[in-house]
């Protein structure tokens, strides 16, 4: 819980700071997204990673499995 309040405040000064400096709102936000999925896609792909391997290696048009990758996408994951 630290560690996320210190990040918190680390984002923002380094804020505070590029918007004193001249940078535009929105080309620091679209940077803070682009950061963010760089970061999270990684560990996404790898934490979902046997739901990705059973979605990809069994879909085909008439297959029911399709709806099964479709569903599981909308459940809460659980650690």
């Amino acid at each position: 819980m630290v560690a996320v309040q210190v990040g918190f405040a680390g984002l923002n000064v380094l804020s505070k700071l590029a918007l004193d400096d001249g940078m535009s709102p929105f080309v620091m936000i679209a940077y803070r997204q682009l950061v963010a999925t760089l970061f999270l896609s990684p560990l996404a792909i790898f934490l979902e990673r046997y739901i990705y391997i059973r979605c990809f290696s069994t879909i085909s048009l008439a297959s029911p499995s399709t709806s099964y990758c479709y569903d599981v996408s909308l459940l809460p994951s659980s650690p």
